[in-house]
């Protein structure tokens, strides 16, 4: 009577029963927080990527800014036709640098969040950048000559009434020596002008190049980040998607066990009801035949 009455109220079964609902209640609360906590992370990875990766872009730039301006500012009439090359080839290198940090620092995201590596969808393009607006200064170069030829007139003169007052003599070489000198004066003048108006111009068409290549790194930057979201979003639904779905078994096996567990607390209980009244009767009717009406001590 006692092991049916202990069945049949399922006092053996209630302690795995709390603990498979337990058990269950765990499962669900940690697929909750695991799926949010990764959420999260992704967000806060890629965010921290963008601005790290801009900051980088703008930097890059920058400084090579700096640096093409400093060549400009020194540059010689026989170096100004190398320089448009090396802007060039310095924009190019700035590409590639923004490129491999954008690399380097997506594949750290990724493997912080233990997903693959997103790769580039197109190889990066160094922008379009025009001449340098070196143009033919006719009119100016005109004016300058004009005015160097003034400049050089006056030094001219100025040497010609020195020779002739040290030595009266020799005032036609004091000509000859003014009239040179002015010239070469005039020549200076023209070409030293003609030198830092280049300079200028080159020093204007740097910073237009460096702004061009500024807004495509960052425009790249963008990009990559964006196409690299989408692709560790999509690899982290299907990450989450597995996870769901070995959850879901684990959580159905454990309702099939408390499925079982009531099934057979039911049939306990059932065969409880059934098995209990005869014993009674049973031990009434020994109480009675042995004791009569008197009750057991």
């Amino acid at each position: 009577m006692g092991q049916y009455r202990d069945n049949g109220d399922g006092s053996d079964r209630r302690a795995r029963g709390s603990a498979l609902h337990e058990k269950r209640d765990d499962i669900l609360r940690h697929r909750r927080l695991s799926k949010s906590e990764r959420t999260i992370a992704l967000r806060s990875q890629l965010q921290q990527a963008r601005v790290q990766l801009g900051h980088f872009a703008r930097n890059r730039a920058t400084s090579v800014r700096g640096e093409l301006a400093e060549d400009a500012s020194v540059l010689t009439r026989r170096r100004i036709g190398a320089f448009e090359p090396r802007v060039r080839t310095r924009v190019r290198e700035v590409v590639e640098e923004v490129e491999e940090g954008i690399t380097a620092q997506l594949a750290d995201v990724a493997t912080e969040l233990n997903l693959s590596v997103p790769p580039a969808t197109t190889p990066p393009q160094v922008p379009e950048i025009s001449a340098p607006p070196l143009k033919s200064r006719r009119q100016e170069t005109q004016l300058t000559m004009i005015l160097g030829a003034g400049f050089g007139l006056g030094i001219a003169l100025v040497v010609t009434r020195l020779f002739a007052g040290l030595a009266p003599g020799m005032t036609v070489a004091g000509l000859v020596v003014g009239g040179l000198v002015g010239l070469v004066f005039t020549v200076w003048v023209v070409g030293i002008r003609g030198l830092l108006h280049d300079r200028g111009v080159l020093d204007r068409w740097v910073s237009d190049v460096i702004n061009v290549v500024r807004s495509a790194a960052e425009e790249r930057v963008a990009t990559r980040v964006l196409v690299a979201e989408t692709a560790l979003t999509s690899q982290l639904a299907h990450r989450d998607e597995v996870e769901s779905a070995t959850a879901a078994d684990r959580v159905a096996e454990i309702d099939a066990e408390l499925r079982e567990h009531a099934v057979q607390t039911a049939r306990a209980a059932k065969d409880r009801d059934r098995r209990l009244p005869p014993l009674l009767q049973a031990i009434d009717a020994v109480r009675t035949h042995l004791y009569g009406k008197e009750p057991l001590s």
